[in-house]
């Protein structure tokens, strides 16, 4: 009867315990929503939704840049500094570029700071749909971590953490912000989930516009340390900002 009694009193402890724990989370799930914050699960929803904004691929912009080539690792002396104005005008796959102004200062590389007239490979940095973050192609790819609101230039963003479960150099960890109201993608911070063998030291940030509904780059800032054919060290640094945008017809 002893052992009966205790067993009865357990399973009340077991419900008590469940019962307190449920009022703990409609209490959270409630001062969650008094705060206007979303869910993560219904906030990730949202942002599949909006895969159907297209990147614009015929569109043209200036940009202000500075590329720095650094002598090592620490990134204070640089060998070479290339500060310019351009204008990119992207066509699909192709880009051109026509250079409205150029300084540099230290040691001149390649062709940088000449105009380029003719067509060139889109460099901006791209991945392959099936291995972007927050797209449906990756669904169960990638592990989210809700950060909260932050602020970016003055302005409310919602920040989610995402870390790739492969672990190769085709994915990738980081933090996104995305506009709370649209759910609309306004900046990313880039690392790969395992840096290539050449690679050293990784880091990207992309920042983008919506014009007519169509997705562009704003911003893209990159930091990397790496060997070329691993023996010649290079220590690079790149900063662009686009304005005066417009798109072009396909």
């Amino acid at each position: 009867m002893i052992l009966i009694s205790n067993l009865m009193n357990w399973k009340k402890m077991i419900r008590l315990k469940f019962a307190i724990v449920t009022i703990i989370a409609v209490m959270c799930a409630g001062s969650l929503f008094a705060q206007g914050i979303e869910p993560l699960d219904d906030f990730l929803a949202r942002i599949a939704a909006t895969d159907s904004v297209e990147d614009a691929e015929n569109w043209t912009a200036i940009a202000d840049e500075v590329f720095i080539l650094y002598e090592d690792e620490s990134f204070t002396d640089f060998k070479s500094r290339s500060t310019r104005t351009v204008r990119y005008t992207y066509q699909g796959d192709s880009v051109s570029q026509e250079v409205l102004s150029a300084k540099i200062e230290g040691e001149e590389l390649d062709d940088r700071g000449k105009e380029d007239e003719g067509d060139g490979e889109n460099e901006s940095m791209s991945i392959e749909e099936e291995n972007m973050p927050f797209s449906p192609e990756s669904e169960g790819k990638y592990k989210y971590t809700d950060l909260g609101m932050k602020k970016i230039a003055g302005k409310p963003l919602r920040a989610i953490g995402y870390e790739s479960k492969i672990r190769d150099d085709e994915h990738f960890d980081g933090t996104a912000w995305f506009d709370p109201e649209t759910a609309l993608i306004q900046r990313i911070h880039i690392n790969y989930a395992k840096t290539p063998r050449a690679i050293k030291h990784f880091d990207a940030t992309m920042g983008f516009i919506y014009i007519d509904g169509y997705r562009l780059m704003e911003s893209f800032d990159m930091d990397i340390k790496g060997r070329y054919l691993l023996v010649i060290k290079f220590n690079i640094s790149l900063r662009q900002k686009y304005r005066d945008f417009e798109l072009l017809e396909g």
